[in-house]
């Protein structure tokens, strides 16, 4: 089975791909992070106004989580971490590169099925979804997460409890 860094970026590229939106590598990586840090995208996504935002479905355990606090320090636009990761999707056969971004092959499919069919995904494809309704509402992305990124670490006394 995957990791589950390319299991999310596979969930993410299927759901880009459903909405004929294009996959840059930056795009992808700026997606992938909010799709990594669901408190940041309902923070995000109530911002805008999105009418999806009940998909996100957060769980106590992910908006206490303290790398839910400190994700400025694990924010780190690093392209070529991504480029490899995307060919390890295309090396795998899970994806294809073409010009006009990337593509989910029907191996891919297949492995999306039986991905999302274990229960500790199951929230992941819904919420990419949101990502991606975001990212056609929202001109740059980049600058967006940027602006909602907590400015400083949180401290325990600052945690919720």
């Amino acid at each position: 089975m995957l990791d589950a860094h390319l299991a999310r970026v596979l969930i993410l590229l299927a759901a880009l791909e459903r909405s004929n939106q294009s996959t840059t590598v930056a795009k992808v990586l700026y997606l992938d992070f909010l799709l990594r840090y669901p408190v940041l995208l309902e923070k995000i996504a109530r911002a805008i106004g999105l009418a999806t935002l009940e998909a996100i479905s957060i769980s106590a355990g992910e908006t206490e989580a303290i790398s839910s606090h400190t994700m400025r320090y694990k924010f780190n636009p690093d392209q070529r971490r991504y480029t490899v990761l995307l060919g390890a999707l295309v090396g795998m056969r899970l994806v294809v590169a073409t010009d006009d971004g990337f593509h989910v092959t029907e191996t891919g499919d297949t492995t999306l099925h039986i991905l999302t069919s274990d229960a500790s995904w199951a929230s992941v494809p819904n919420r990419a979804e949101v990502v991606v309704e975001l990212a056609s509402v929202v001109n740059d992305i980049a600058g967006t997460l940027r602006q909602y990124l907590p400015d400083h670490f949180v401290t325990n006394e600052e945690l919720p409890r």
